[in-house]
């Protein structure tokens, strides 16, 4: 590090940057969310989205604070806003939305990391004055590129092409990016190092053929690759790709040595000082884990492991990138390719040829479509094969292995085995290298559950609770929202990928209203594809009257291959040390009334006891009651989302539950209401529903338990 200062100080700055909390980078000025506001700021970047515009503003100032900040803005297709300008804009102004469930997607944290720090609804367009002449031409040159190799290509090849050589990723079709995430060359869809290293390294060197001088040839070089970064966007890896092109023109212009690693750190601290929260991102992280395994790892198994063919070190090149990034997209991601190496072994090296033959095709399109589409033709084989190949990937046993959640621990105890082996390994002890790597897979891969999990997701208005039990049979109940669209891709996917949750034992039905299923069918429609989680058994209410929705669903069951059946009273699910007992419907009665005919369960697992009661009703508690089913258990799962005609005095008085959670969403029916609370707090049970808190996620070993807190701590 004495000979390398840059990389201390960018570790450093990384280490800073976890340790502090978020908000320490950031002033947030206080606007409250929804309000409508007139904004002005400075527009540096324009996309289409579907059927809107997207602008991102910075240094934009309105009378509701006297702090610059930045925002998203959207507005609606139609005249376009060049950079540069100042834009007036009067709309609403959202605050930034947390993850409500672990697994989801961070809106928050990805666009603080870029600084912007509020997402804007354009009501109307105000004014607009001035542009940058230069990056506003660049930009409609992106565009007019973009229209052309949409027009000479498919819709696979443009939309891939597209991503691949501006950046842009709009056209890009769902199902390809799911293919090439799935098989870890999710990585070629963006514009990366590899592409900016071939495209300023490839002009430099033939300049420098034309015998000018280092200097000559570097101006040239380094403006067109900067320019090209700003029509790209400037992402994380083309930053730091570009910084570390000028570098290494820079050493040659002065007559000094390169070294990648102080290049890279240069890249990284500016990076940083410029949005500090990119150290959090995966993006970031992956981009420069896999610089420092080229500079760290593959030069130290190089020396080894001595080899001039060039598959070996190919092999070795991209072993030392894995060994760097399997932690950090395990962690981002819960989920791994167990073929990426052998696949990007294959991909990699044809990459120059997609990136030649189609920027070809897309300057020969500009001419004419066809001369486009014979140039490009190249191009669009290589594409083919990656997508035989990538089907071919996911079809292999285990392709993807879905690991879940890691502590932070494992994170921080792999990379310190990992330098152990690598030390080991220069000394020459490669028994005990491979030895301590193994150690190293093994640490970060091992997952710890507690005995009892229980998650209620934060589903907006609905219910979805998952439940994994001490034997490890997993769980799901209910799973559905009416204000949350797309609940099983953006919530109940990702939830389950967090746990490391491919396959589900149980999906259990309370009862079928829409806001206790909507999401359970996304997932049982994508049941077969490449991103499903497959379902052993579904359980339905056993009741002598199913409605229509009930079939629909049952059959939908039958036809995706999951075992269907019934539950009702006195059914269980039961392990050595607990019981997960239906004590609700009465099995082949008549559901009068859907919420009062719920599924309710009672769980026990030594010491500890809960009651899952879906929307049952005071009557339906009423049948318990003289039943006798009801005990005073720990943990109730309040019914029907707080609602006033649940949770009777009576009913209460026999349950006492010490912890009471709420499933409820922004809504117009009172929930939860003032009477039920009023009733909870006589019988001194605490209170917390995801309105407030996001998803709540408690843990039992059978004599305690504990709750945590999506938002706002344990």
């Amino acid at each position: 590090m004495r000979k390398r200062p840059l990389c201390l100080v960018a570790v450093l700055l990384m280490l800073t940057i976890w340790i502090l909390p978020k908000d320490v980078w950031y002033e947030i000025p206080d606007i409250p969310s929804g309000e409508k506001i007139t904004i002005t700021g400075t527009v540096t970047k324009r996309e289409q989205k579907e059927d809107r515009q997207v602008y991102y503003l910075k240094n934009c100032f309105s009378d509701s604070t006297n702090s610059k900040f930045s925002v998203l803005a959207y507005t609606q297709t139609g005249d376009l806003y060049p950079i540069g300008c100042e834009l007036s804009l009067y709309g609403t102004i959202y605050q930034l939305k947390e993850a409500d469930n672990p697994g989801q997607f961070d809106a928050k944290a990805y666009y603080q990391s870029q600084g912007i720090l509020y997402t804007f609804q354009a009501e109307q367009v105000v004014s607009c004055q001035g542009e940058d002449y230069i990056w506003e031409k660049i930009t409609c040159l992106r565009e007019y590129f973009g229209e052309q190799i949409i027009r000479i290509y498919d819709e696979r090849d443009g939309g891939i092409l597209k991503a691949v050589l501006l950046g842009d990723k709009s056209s890009l079709r769902e199902e390809d990016k799911l293919l090439y995430q799935k098989n870890g060359i999710s990585h070629l869809l963006a514009i990366s190092g590899l592409h900016i290293s071939m495209i300023g390294i490839s002009l430099y060197k033939l300049l420098r053929k034309c015998n000018l001088t280092f200097l000559e040839a570097g101006i040239p070089s380094g403006i067109l690759l900067f320019l090209y970064g700003g029509m790209t966007g400037f992402g994380i890896s083309t930053i730091r790709a570009v910084c570390m092109f000028l570098v290494m023109i820079f050493a040659d212009i002065f007559g000094r040595a390169y070294d990648m690693a102080s290049a890279m750190a240069l890249a990284a601290i500016i990076i940083l000082l410029r949005n500090p929260l990119q150290a959090r991102q995966a993006g970031f992280l992956l981009s420069f884990g896999a610089v420092a395994g080229i500079c760290v790892v593959y030069p130290i198994l190089q020396s080894v492991i001595q080899t001039k063919k060039k598959w070996a070190q190919t092999i070795l090149f991209s072993l030392s990138l894995t060994l760097v990034t399997y932690p950090i997209s395990v962690h981002f991601f819960y989920e791994y390719s167990l073929y990426s190496i052998l696949l990007n072994f294959i991909v990699i090296p044809l990459m120059p040829i997609i990136m030649g033959f189609g920027t070809a095709g897309m300057f020969a399109g500009c001419v004419a479509t066809q001369l486009g589409k014979i140039v490009g033709l190249p191009a669009h084989l290589v594409l083919s094969l990656y997508e035989v190949l990538g089907e071919w990937g996911v079809n292999w046993p285990q392709a993807v292995v879905r690991l879940g959640r890691e502590e932070l621990w494992q994170l921080i105890l792999y990379y310190l085995i990992l330098l152990t082996a690598l030390l080991l390994l220069w000394y020459d002890h490669r028994k005990i290298y491979l030895f301590f790597l193994l150690i190293a897979v093994t640490v970060v891969t091992l997952r710890f559950y507690a005995p009892l999990e229980f998650t209620m997701l934060d589903v907006g208005q609905g219910d979805g609770l998952f439940l994994r039990l001490p034997s490890g049979v997993t769980c799901f109940i209910d799973g559905g929202s009416t204000n949350v669209k797309e609940l099983g891709k953006y919530c109940l996917l990702p939830y389950l990928k967090y746990e490391g949750v491919g396959v589900l034992d149980y999906v259990i039905f309370t009862h079928l209203d829409e806001d206790h299923i909507s999401g359970m069918r996304e997932l049982m429609e994508m049941h077969g594809t490449m991103d499903d989680v497959r379902i052993r058994q579904m359980l339905f209410p056993e009741i002598s009257n199913p409605d229509e929705q009930y079939l629909e669903l049952w059959n939908l069951a039958i036809e995706k291959g999951i075992k269907v059946g019934t539950i009702g009273a006195s059914d269980r699910i039961e392990g050595t040390d607990f019981v997960l007992e239906c004590i609700s419907p009465v099995k082949g009665s008549y559901a009068e009334d859907k919420n009062n005919s719920s599924t309710v369960l009672h769980l026990t697992y030594q010491d500890f006891s809960m009651l899952l009661s879906g929307d049952l009703g005071i009557e339906g508690e009423e049948e318990l009651l003289a039943q006798k089913y009801v005990e005073e258990v720990d943990v109730w799962k309040v019914s029907h989302h707080g609602s006033k005609y649940s949770g009777g005095e009576t009913f209460l008085e026999v349950l006492r539950p010490k912890l009471s959670l709420i499933s409820v969403g922004k809504n117009n029916y009172g929930h939860p209401s003032e009477e039920l609370l009023q009733r909870l707090n006589n019988v001194g049970s605490r209170v917390y529903s995801t309105l407030e808190s996001g998803a709540l996620m408690l843990r039992s070993d059978g004599k305690t338990y504990s709750l945590t807190l999506q938002r706002g701590g344990d």
